[in-house]
């Protein structure tokens, strides 16, 4: 019993002492891995677990399902197009599980896609950072930049 004891006692210490080298950094994470497989290249991170979502290029079948989505707002296949774009984006999130995120989600697409600008600024950010309701969403700066609306110059500043 005394061994146990000692056992844990001198492992938390050594975990107290090494808390500040925990890190989530990708690159830190695949020198460390290259160290402990003995410079074997890291397996590589899923874009659905990637830390920066950003750094995902925009799948073309995403940027697909978001266009037609935009432009069937007021159609019945507009749920189910934002849905399917939204499960396949979070595969371990199921909708059943999430029903308050996916609804979110689902109404701010609509809300954007119908022209208010407060929702397009909230999806556009989304586009950005690659988050959205709770949920993983894809980064892609063009279709970001095609919600946020162009701000023209105020009338009498041109002179």
């Amino acid at each position: 019993m005394k061994r146990l004891f000692l056992c844990v006692v001198l492992m938390g210490a050594a975990v107290a002492q090494q808390q500040d080298s925990i890190t989530l950094d990708p690159a830190a994470m695949s020198e460390v891995w290259a160290q402990v497989t003995g410079g074997k290249q890291s397996p590589g991170v899923s874009p659905i677990l990637q830390l920066n979502p950003a750094a995902v290029p925009s799948n073309p079948e995403w940027r697909a399902l978001f266009q037609e989505a935009r432009q069937a707002v007021n159609t019945a296949t507009f749920p189910v197009l934002v849905l399917s774009l939204l499960q396949q984006l979070n595969p371990q999130l199921p909708m059943d599980k999430n029903v308050w995120a996916y609804a979110a989600a689902l109404e701010l697409h609509r809300l954007a896609f119908s022209g208010n600008a407060r929702a397009q600024a909230e999806l556009a950010a989304a586009l950005r950072s690659g988050k959205l309701s709770g949920l993983n969403y894809f980064a892609d700066e063009a279709l970001a930049a095609s919600l946020t609306p162009q701000v023209g110059m105020p009338s009498g500043a041109s002179e």
